[in-house]
């Protein structure tokens, strides 16, 4: 006896909406939902009157967008799940040996192949994804006449020192500002003069909001103590002094979405 090959099955579910992902500026959350296609064949061979042997094999798929998202992980950063899973191919063999006996013996094995993908791919959005964990996407030289023309230069023209001088004969009127010359710097924001001037006010009853807001899970003393030491060293640990102020304005924008 032989039964045919199943038919896939295809589901789709909607469940709740991601509070704080909107989808391209919209003010309602994105709708969260997953997509099971589901495969299955088995194929039962009767051997004779008390013995009959099987084979079956299932292949499923789930694709479910917004990966990792929640209310502090813009949707730009989520990823789409396209996995596959395999369970089989299963082999059993079934005797029947008395009204009252049977036996039976089988071997399966399974499997499952989760990638995790951009949820989009677009390049501002991809940037976006790719610096919320701490990497930098680095593209290639698609244009095949530039790098061609590059790779056509002299040694001595590709590599100066200081590097780069071919950039800076292409423009003569920026060589007064010896940008070629210039040791690397970083793009380091100027939390000094931000936390001492601009964002000074913010520390006034800093440790007592934070208090409040968490439950006394933050120390006001300690947070105050924290702040004045170190607000104006010449050691200041200026990122975590700001990090306190952005959990300040996130739990009081928290509390007002709350109301």
């Amino acid at each position: 006896m032989v039964e045919p090959d199943a038919e896939p099955a295809e589901f789709d579910f909607e469940g709740a909406t991601i509070t704080g992902n909107t989808v391209d500026g919209a003010p309602t959350g994105a709708v969260f939902f997953s997509r099971l296609t589901n495969g299955t064949a088995k194929l039962t061979y009767q051997i004779t009157k008390n013995n009959k042997f099987e084979v079956m094999a299932q292949v499923g798929r789930k694709w479910q967008p917004y990966r990792t998202a929640s209310r502090y992980v813009p949707l730009e950063s989520t990823q789409n799940q396209d996995s596959m899973s395999l369970i089989g191919p299963s082999m059993k063999y079934l005797s029947i040996l008395s009204p009252r006996m049977t036996f039976d013996a089988s071997v399966q094995r399974g499997g499952y192949w989760w990638p995790d993908v951009p949820w989009t791919s677009d390049v501002r959005k991809t940037d976006l994804a790719s610096m919320s964990q701490g990497l930098e996407l680095r593209a290639p030289f698609l244009d095949h006449h530039f790098v061609e023309a590059v790779v056509g230069l002299s040694p001595e023209e590709r590599f100066t020192e200081p590097p780069k001088l071919l950039l800076e004969r292409l423009i003569p009127e920026l060589k007064p500002l010896d940008l070629f010359g210039r040791k690397k710097r970083g793009f380091n924001p100027p939390l000094r003069d931000w936390l001492a001037r601009d964002l000074a006010g913010r520390f006034e009853g800093l440790g007592a909001r934070l208090a409040d807001a968490t439950s006394r899970q933050v120390d006001a003393a300690a947070d105050d103590r924290f702040c004045a030491s170190y607000l104006h060293a010449s050691d200041q640990p200026g990122e975590q002094l700001l990090q306190l102020l952005i959990l300040d304005e996130s739990l009081a924008q928290l509390r007002a979405l709350a109301v």
